[in-house]
C-alpha cells in the first residue's frame, strides 16, 4: 500500500456530488464492495414496508472497504468516548 506513505493533494471534481442517506445497503463480491445509500421517504405501519429512494452507488475494493471500516470504527470509538455511546435502533 504505497499510496498510504505519501502525501496527498486532494483537488474536487468539477462533478462532485453531496448527499444525505439514512438507509443503506451493502453487496459483496470476490472482488468488490458496492454501497447503495438511500434515503426512506416513506413507511407503511399498516404492512411494515419502507420506501426507500436510492440516491447513490459507490463501488470499491475489498482492501478500500476494509480500510474504510477501520477508519469507520476509530471515529465512532473517538465519538462515544468524547459525547457517550450512540444509540441503536432495534432491528429484526
Amino acid at each position: 500500500i504505497v499510496r498510504a506513505n505519501v502525501e496527498r493533494n486532494i483537488e474536487k471534481a468539477e462533478s462532485i456530488a453531496s448527499y444525505y442517506a439514512n438507509d443503506a445497503q451493502v453487496q459483496t463480491s470476490p472482488w468488490d464492495v458496492r454501497l447503495m445509500f438511500g434515503v426512506i421517504v416513506d413507511v407503511n405501519t399498516e404492512t411494515k414496508v419502507a420506501t426507500i429512494q436510492r440516491v447513490a452507488d459507490v463501488r470499491m475494493s475489498l482492501p478500500l472497504a476494509k480500510r474504510i471500516a477501520e477508519i469507520l470504527t476509530q471515529q465512532i470509538q473517538q465519538y462515544e468516548t468524547k459525547f457517550g455511546s450512540i444509540p441503536m435502533p432495534p432491528h429484526e
